[in-house]
């Protein structure tokens, strides 16, 4: 688990605008295609992206679902993520604004290790596929995440 997650990080649950949210999209992907430890990957959101474009502006926004559903910048999101991305780091200072509801582990006491530990425990084996939730219109071989 260290050699994946070599951090201790805590869980953190957050509420956010959806502009914040989009913020975070543009954040994650704003040193592509070089590879940055700001690159998030989702769950529940599926979006595209052109790494060529100028910073700030490589998320197609027609291209952002949540949950399948048409991705709505006023609206209002609960985003679970780690207490150090949370704090604002890794240039996701839309998330350490004061936005932060929950922090997890405050009341519970729980890791990232120890939450990823327990999911893998209660649903192992995994079954891993590409689910090209992040994808890339203009890499060469089409990544996708």
């Amino acid at each position: 688990m260290m050699a994946l997650f070599p951090f201790e990080d805590t869980c953190a649950f957050i509420e956010a605008t959806g502009d914040q949210l989009f913020e975070a999209l543009e954040n994650g992907v704003s040193r592509t295609p070089a590879q940055d430890g700001r690159f998030a990957h989702y769950s529940g959101i599926t979006f595209s992206f052109d790494h060529s474009l100028q910073k700030g502006s490589k998320v197609d926004p027609g291209s952002v679902l949540v949950n399948g559903a048409p991705f709505d910048r006023s609206a209002s999101f609960k985003v679970a993520t780690n207490s150090f991305l949370a704090a604002g780091r890794e240039g996701y200072k839309m998330f350490g604004e004061g936005k932060t509801k929950e922090l997890i582990a405050e009341e519970y006491g729980i890791t990232v290790h120890q939450a990823l530990t327990d999911y893998l425990k209660k649903n192992s084996p995994l079954s891993p596929k590409l689910e090209r939730r992040i994808v890339d219109v203009k890499a060469e071989d089409a990544a996708s995440f």
